[in-house]
């Protein structure tokens, strides 16, 4: 449900030279346009799985290396392979157009290893990439901080969560993912509840204060959205039939969107506004067909390699 999200926000809001896909106003267009929000619902998500999966593993700091090495050989490979795909992509495009091609060694650089905001004169190869980095900078804090919360004494667990939360107030810097800390924080007051770590009341007030974060940080929307999320991941056996066998490609799917459904869309778009829905729902079904593809030839494989390093 979150990657379609992006995807319905990207592909309502297409344009070409041609123009935009929907003339403005249109119904799509304005749904549409709030679909960034399912960003923030992997981010809420992350809060939960991760801290999870390092609990079922008994993480320790001894297992860091260990632990960075799993979760990389899990995004990793099909974050580069998609990598790998826009470069072919723009280098069969550079000579369709008879347009120069060439690769900035540094901007490969900052995208393979999360750095575009912090080395100048580089961007993102695909604008979504930037979650990537704030993801990978979670890994890398639950990492540091999680013994605290499942191991330590109980005013420390809730001295150190709350310190993480809080810091949403100090860090205004949006590269940094202690900025976007009420977000996981939702996930991961439910993962701390689940284990029997904090019982049901302060569960509540964390939530609540996970909420209060985001609302007076003018971002109402992105807190109702994970309000929502929050309580959908609340839900004992939450079971969506197909929703949540699509799920297993969510990634592939959030990565390779802008490949496929942005691609057929830039090809059969030609200003013509009546065949408007028709491809947009053909953008919808090409990215779900890919990325069952891609997730069957690259992410599957990777995760298997990332399934051998047992925490």
């Amino acid at each position: 449900m979150a990657a379609l999200m992006v995807c319905v926000y990207h592909f309502s809001l297409y344009q070409n030279n041609f123009g935009s896909l929907f003339p403005s106003g249109h119904w799509i267009q304005e749904v549409g346009k709030h679909g960034y929000l399912g960003v923030y619902v992997f981010f809420v998500i992350s809060g939960f799985v991760i801290p999870l999966a390092m609990h079922k593993g008994a993480y320790q700091y001894s297992k860091f290396l260990r632990f960075i090495s799993k979760r990389s050989l899990r995004i990793e490979p099909p974050y580069l392979a998609t990598i790998f795909l826009t470069l072919a992509m723009s280098y069969c495009f550079a000579k369709l157009w008879g347009l120069d091609f060439a690769i900035d060694i540094k901007q490969l650089f900052a995208n393979a290893f999360y750095l575009v905001p912090f080395i100048e004169g580089t961007e993102w190869y695909n604008i979504i990439f930037w979650t990537l980095a704030i993801e990978f900078q979670f890994y890398l804090l639950c990492a540091l901080i999680f013994p605290l919360w499942v191991y330590g004494s109980r005013w420390i667990r809730h001295l150190s969560f709350i310190a993480f939360l809080l810091s949403a107030i100090w860090v205004t810097d949006n590269r940094f993912v202690l900025f976007y800390s009420a977000l996981f924080g939702f996930g991961t007051a439910l993962f701390l509840f689940r284990s029997g770590f904090i019982n049901r009341f302060e569960l509540l007030l964390y939530a609540l204060l996970c909420g209060g974060l985001l609302y007076t940080g003018n971002t109402h929307e992105i807190m109702l959205t994970a309000c929502i999320a929050f309580l959908l991941l609340c839900l004992p056996d939450f079971n969506f039939g197909l929703g949540t066998r699509l799920g297993k490609i969510s990634y592939s799917l959030y990565l390779t969107h802008g490949l496929s459904g942005s691609i057929f869309l830039m090809f059969t778009y030609k200003g013509i506004y009546e065949f408007s829905e028709l491809l947009f729902i053909g953008a919808l079904l090409i990215s779900v067909v890919f990325a069952l593809v891609f997730n069957l030839i690259v992410e599957k494989p990777s995760q298997k390699v990332s399934q051998k390093i047992k925490l």
